[in-house]
C-alpha cells in the first residue's frame, strides 16, 4: 500500500485485524503523492443527497476522525466551514444548503 491517506488508513485497519501489512511509498515522505493534491479538508457531508453513501460516509467519517486523531496525538486545526452567498440572488441556494445539512444531521461547529 502507498503511504497516502487511503493507503495508511487501509493499512491501519488491516493491521488492527491481525494481518501483516507492508507500506511502500515511492515518494520521499508520507502523504506526498495523490494525497498532497487533495483539498486537505474534512468533508462535512452537507452538500450530498440525504441518505446517499457520500453523505453517510462523510458524516460518520468526520465524527470518527477527531476522536481518532486525539487518541493518537495527531495535531490538527478544526477551523469549521463557512458557506456564504456573494449576492442576494444566491440566498435561496444558501438556504437549501443549510436545509440539506440539517437533513444529513451535520452539526454546526461551536463558535
Amino acid at each position: 500500500m502507498g503511504a497516502g491517506a487511503v493507503g495508511l488508513a487501509s493499512a491501519y485497519a488491516l493491521a488492527r485485524r491481525g494481518l501483516s501489512v507492508v507500506v511502500l511509498e515511492k515518494q520521499r515522505a508520507i502523504g506526498q503523492g495523490v494525497s498532497s493534491r487533495n483539498s486537505e479538508v474534512v468533508h462535512g457531508g452537507l452538500y450530498y443527497p440525504t441518505g446517499s453513501l457520500k453523505a453517510r460516509l462523510c458524516v460518520a467519517g468526520r465524527r470518527a476522525l477527531y476522536p481518532f486523531l486525539d487518541a493518537h496525538k495527531v495535531v490538527y486545526r478544526k477551523c469549521g466551514k463557512l458557506v456564504v452567498a456573494t449576492s442576494v440572488a444566491e440566498a435561496p441556494r444558501l438556504a437549501a444548503i443549510a436545509e440539506q445539512a440539517r437533513e444529513n444531521e451535520v452539526e454546526a461547529s461551536p463558535s
